[in-house]
This record gives structure tokens, sequence and C-alpha cells, in this order.
């Protein structure tokens, strides 16, 4: 994943743990001339949105997004080649962070005044239970097992902020689609990430990129190495679809190496071993 950098804003708005506490004022009826004004301070300083608030209940913002840095050249060029206004197709080893930069650089665009996008939908293949019929429980919950990683990736980049997916999705800046549930949609001012693209046949991916209308961007994330498909033709699918998307002017391709791995040196060293041997 990216580094990250703390930002800095010396004229931030306090917080919630602030050192100053709201000071509560209380009034009888034959208050003083000084005691009327200073309520109608209170009533006014009450009104106003500077009021510390808890931080589980505010709304998201830009500036509670936390700033990160490419860490390798690779990622450098996944941020250079999003920022020119391409479509992207990140391929390569796992640990690179693939998937960590696309949702950093797609909710930093959707968070922005001048964004033109509504939303960042998050689509991924519901492989190797593609009726979601194993699980225990609900739709929702059965769904909500392949959220987790995501879920993960916006409490880091949101640290200061009260389970951010949740209140990404009641702002309706953020969606979840499985693949399964694709069919028929038709998505406009969205940037849509397709993540575990290799482990989505032909046709889901074909199906999520038909789906794509007015002022949309789409990053697909995916590792030819890591597939759950059994089938030699499912698992093929993925290598299809990229040979299309190289004939398709909007797109750029970008391949992730060993150098390219920041998950951790043990991640590093077990994908190198496993490489000398020819697995």
């Amino acid at each position: 994943m990216a580094k990250v950098q703390k930002a800095r804003n010396s004229k931030s708005k306090p917080k919630a743990n602030s050192d100053k506490p709201i000071r509560l004022v209380y009034f009888n009826l034959n208050q003083t001339k000084r005691g009327q004004e200073e309520m109608a301070k209170f009533n006014t300083v009450a009104k106003d949105d500077d009021i510390p608030k808890v931080v589980s209940t505010r709304k998201i913002r830009l500036d509670h997004l936390n700033k990160i840095a490419p860490m390798t050249r690779t990622q450098e060029l996944v941020f250079e080649q999003y920022e020119e206004g391409y479509n992207l197709n990140l391929h390569g080893i796992a640990g690179t962070g693939k998937t960590f930069v696309s949702c950093y650089l797609a909710l930093k665009e959707v968070l922005s005044r001048e964004s033109i996008y509504d939303k960042i939908v998050i689509v991924r293949s519901a492989t190797p239970v593609k009726d979601l019929g194993f699980l225990p429980g609900t739709v929702d919950e059965k769904i909500d097992v392949y959220q987790q990683p995501y879920k993960a990736i916006f409490r880091e980049l949101f640290p200061a902020i009260d389970s951010p997916a949740e209140k990404l999705y009641e702002q309706k800046l953020y969606q979840f689609v499985p693949t399964s549930f694709i069919r028929g949609i038709t998505l406009h001012k969205s940037i849509v990430i397709f993540d575990e693209a290799s482990s989505a046949t032909y046709h889901e991916l074909d199906s999520v990129i038909t789906r794509l209308g007015n002022d949309c961007k789409i990053i697909f994330c995916g590792d030819k190495s890591q597939s759950d498909l059994v089938k030699r033709d499912d698992k093929e699918g993925y290598g299809k679809f990229t040979e299309i998307l190289k004939r398709i002017p909007e797109f750029r391709h970008i391949e992730f190496f060993i150098d390219d791995i920041v998950r951790s040196e043990m991640v590093k060293n077990y994908i190198v071993a496993k490489q000398q041997l020819g697995y």
C-alpha cells in the first residue's frame, strides 16, 4: 500500500477531543444585560457548524482523507496516468497496493468540490460461490463478506472517522456491487473499481464495462497468477479481456513486479521463492 502522510492544516476546525471544552451557560428569567449578551452569543455559536461534533456523526469531507504518496515508481505512474484522465488496467504481483491506490485516487476525486463524479463503485466477483448460497445469513450479510477488504482500506484512509464505509454509503458516495447483481444497471457519474478482476470470467468483465454510462471512469485490478477460477476457459477470461482493452485509446495498462511489493518483506520473499521454484 502507499505511504501514509498526515495532512497538516493549522486552520482546521476543532476536534471532538479538543482541549477546549464547550461551555454551557444557563440563565434565569432575571438575567443581567451582560447575561443576555452572553446568551445571545451562545445561541449564535450553537447554530454554527464550528461546534465540535462527535466524529461518528459528521459527514466525510476531502480534508478527512489521509494524504498518501506513491511508494514505488510504478505507483507513481498510476498517479500520473489517472490524473491525466485515463481509465486503468492494473495487473501484476500481489501486495503492490493496486487496490489501495485505486481507492485513494477515486475517493480523492469524488470528494473534490470540482468533481464530475458522484460516487465510487467497487465491483467484485463472488467467486468461488457465485450464487452466494454457501455462506450463512441474508443476502446483505453474504455480500458484506466481500466488502471487508475495502472497509479496512477506508479505515486506513479515514483514521479519524468512525465506520467510514458506512458513512460513505449513507452519503451515497460509495456502492458495492457483486457481478451477480450488475446486470440491468447503468452507471452514471461514477468511478468504478473492478477488484480481483483475474477471478472474474470474461462474461463478468464484459458485463461490467458495458454498464458504464455518461461521465464514468473505471479501474481494473488483477493478478493472473492469483485466480479462484477452475475451468481453463474461465481463467483465460481476464487475459482475453486485457487484449481488448489494449485496443481502446482511453485505457492505460500498468504492470506491477516484485520490486513493487510494499505489503511486507516476507510477502516479497515468498513470491520470489515461489517464482524461483516455478510455481
